[in-house]
């Protein structure tokens, strides 16, 4: 390359700030500017403001639309938020000045659902008339449960069935996310909160599951998401809070796609604190069952499987060229070609 890809970044969270790390140490990659979603950071130098000890000269900001008119850039990597209108009203003025942008946000890694197609045109057609993309991406969406397994159908003759199931651990987040799934309280406490609109689950299991549809040309005749609550039987410790026996300690999740009156998808999130083989009955991982001619079963295990962090992360910022080199508008990943770890420094 005779020039580097010029990136801002716009969200500093544990995302956005392993954004930074990681692109610092790629050869084909300059970060030009930073901006603070919260606008805590802003005035601070970008490098001290993710932990690094040497200051780059790069001062955080906390006006975007002041950033996107003024600096020149390829591409904005957008660390926000998981909700798809929220993250076009922070990036509508980056693609306005003729800037690509790639979003962890969940909700946009398959837009053209129902609730999301209004904004999806609405994006779609100001890219498209400036000539940039669009792109949601992450491991789970973008990557763990529709990017790999419709990657592997590719060498399967006949598909009938995909089955996924993916556990992750929930004692790698922090307190914020214990709280939005009542970590620790009495299933009486989850049930409440339940019916307040308090507790979050896993976004992004529908727009998995049919964006695997899509790409295997299934019309599906409807979808049903199912969530119940887990309870530990024995004391848990974590960095933030114990967790008695009989409290809350993570959640199941299950999305199901019908077609033909049969389901022909079934993608599963097992959200655990500490998940525990003998007790839970499940180890960390992604399960992936395709039944076909031939069939398939993948486990993707190791360190990988726990550091969902790193690998949405690895999965924004290696996706910068291919993202850059795409038609214009609205893309998902299925479109793409695969994308591999780029290059250090």
């Amino acid at each position: 390359m005779s020039s580097k890809y010029r990136v801002i970044q716009y969200g500093l969270g544990v995302m956005g700030s392993q954004m930074v790390q990681m692109m610092l140490g790629k050869r084909d990659l300059e970060v030009v500017a930073a901006i603070s979603g919260s606008g805590r950071l802003a005035g601070s130098d970008l490098s001290r403001a993710i932990g690094l000890d040497n200051e780059i000269g790069i001062v955080i900001s906390a006006n975007a639309d002041e950033v996107f008119r003024t600096v020149d850039a390829d591409v904005v990597l957008h660390a926000t938020t998981s909700w798809y209108e929220e993250s076009f009203v922070q990036t509508r003025e980056a693609l306005r000045t003729g800037k690509n942008v790639i979003t962890i946000a969940e909700e946009a890694s398959h837009p053209w659902i129902e609730a999301n197609a209004k904004t999806a045109r609405e994006i779609d057609s100001i890219a498209k008339e400036h000539c940039v993309t669009f792109l949601g991406t992450g491991v789970n969406p973008g990557f763990m449960m529709d990017y790999l397994p419709i990657t592997l159908t590719g060498v399967l003759k006949q598909v009938d069935r995909i089955r996924i199931r993916r556990v992750i651990d929930w004692s790698r987040y922090g307190p914020t996310l214990f709280e939005h799934i009542c970590a620790g309280k009495s299933v009486e406490d989850f049930e409440r909160a339940r019916e307040r609109g308090e507790v979050s689950f896993h976004v992004g299991l529908e727009h998995s599951l049919r964006l695997t549809a899509e790409a295997l040309g299934w019309e599906l005749d409807s979808y049903s998401e199912t969530a119940e609550v887990r309870l530990t039987k024995s004391r848990r410790n974590t960095r933030y809070m114990v967790l008695e026996p009989g409290t809350v300690c993570g959640y199941n999740q299950a999305g199901h796609g019908f077609r033909q009156g049969k389901e022909v998808l079934t993608y599963e999130m097992a959200a655990i604190i500490n998940p525990d083989l003998v007790e839970d009955g499940t180890d960390v991982g992604t399960y992936i069952s395709i039944d076909g001619t031939p069939g398939a079963e993948i486990t993707v295990g190791g360190e990988f499987a726990g550091q969902g962090g790193w690998g949405t992360v690895a999965s924004a910022v290696n996706s910068i060229p291919r993202v850059i080199a795409a038609r214009p508008g609205v893309v998902t990943v299925a479109e793409l070609p695969p994308w591999p770890c780029l290059p250090q420094a």
